[in-house]
């Protein structure tokens, strides 16, 4: 019996322990901005256009096509990829929905595991070698060649809308895990809005920063 408690004391003693070791795999600016958001949720030091005076929680409105990604939002905070900054940016609100009609396959696995294959994947991989032929064609650019002008038909909650676009190559990603961490791959020609949008982040200043 006294040796199982002195089991259970080692145990419980290193669980602080291990929780110190993970936070300090962790960069050093990661960790803080981590912290400063655990702390604050409404603290930010970057904003994108969209959001540019509003708080976490405001409503906004990506202005662009919805065939784009654009339309009305949240401002929501998070670590930048970087992981040094917190950034409040306008993310779109659910409700919209693209059934673009492409098949589920297609995709095939990275280079370095097909490599010498002849073409057949590994056993027990979980994607192809080679491509589906002929290329995946969305149900809007059926019949149209790339280059052609198409439209996108997009539900929003509940509501068919149709948005002009052009018929494009795009190549579409997927992970997974095999053998290590591994990115799939397939092109497809998709109906994609003829303008897109990038977001842009400014600093917020030292005055703004007080009422966060």
């Amino acid at each position: 019996m006294q040796r199982i408690q002195v089991l259970l004391l080692l145990l419980a003693l290193s669980v602080p322990a291990a929780t110190r070791a993970t936070a300090d795999v962790l960069p050093p600016r990661a960790a803080e901005a981590a912290e400063r958001l655990r702390r604050n949720p409404d603290a930010f030091d970057r904003t994108d256009q969209f959001c540019k005076g509003r708080r976490r929680g405001d409503a906004c409105e990506i202005a662009a096509s919805p065939l784009a990604g654009g339309g009305g939002g949240t401002c929501r905070s998070a670590i930048d990829r970087a992981g040094s900054t917190i950034d409040l940016s306008c993310e779109r609100a659910d409700g919209y929905v693209l059934d673009r009609g492409l098949p589920e396959g297609g995709f095939v696995a990275d280079a370095s595991l097909c490599a010498g294959t002849a073409g057949q994947p590994p056993a027990g991989a979980p994607y192809a070698c080679r491509p589906l032929q002929p290329m995946p064609v969305d149900r809007f650019c059926a019949g149209r060649p790339v280059g052609a002008a198409c439209s996108a038909e997009i539900s929003r909650d509940g509501a068919r809308e149709t948005h002009p676009g052009i018929c494009r190559t795009v190549e579409e990603q997927r992970g997974f895990y095999f053998q290590g961490r591994r990115v799939a791959t397939r092109e497809v020609v998709r109906c994609e809005a003829t303008s897109s949008f990038e977001r842009v982040y400014t600093p917020v200043g030292w005055w703004e920063k007080l009422f966060q």
